[in-house]
């Protein structure tokens, strides 16, 4: 896990290439949590890095983090598990952190599959 706490402020004080380099260092399985007062420019630039799915199915579907998991990396499509960062499950949706150059690949996953045999509508957010 990755934690950059006060980002913006770590920005102000010159460190925006140091950033750069620890995220390219970190695995890509990594979770990274962004806090930041405010949303200059590099805040946004770091966190386009990965984009948000809303799958309509949660909790009240019996849909669970693996089932997902597993169907985003079953198929021909060739997504890793690496691609996919936290899966945060609600009742009736769940969201999925996926790194920005995977997330068409996996939407069209799920949208073509199922997760545990049922259909699901999945959007892309920002």
């Amino acid at each position: 896990m990755l934690v950059l706490n006060e980002a913006d402020r770590i920005l102000d004080m010159g460190f925006a290439d140091d950033i750069d380099e620890v995220i390219s260092e970190t695995p890509p399985q990594c979770q990274t949590l962004l806090f930041s007062a405010t949303y200059p420019a590099d805040i946004e630039r770091i966190s386009a890095l990965m984009t948000r799915l809303c799958i309509d199915g949660g909790r009240k579907a019996k849909i669970r983090p693996g089932d997902i998991l597993g169907a985003l990396t079953s198929g021909d499509i060739g997504l890793t598990a690496a691609a996919v960062g936290k899966i945060d499950m609600f009742p009736q949706h769940a969201y999925v952190a996926i790194h920005q150059d995977s997330a068409h690949k996996a939407m069209q996953q799920l949208q073509q599959g199922k997760i545990k045999g049922k259909r699901c509508k999945v959007r892309l957010m920002k």
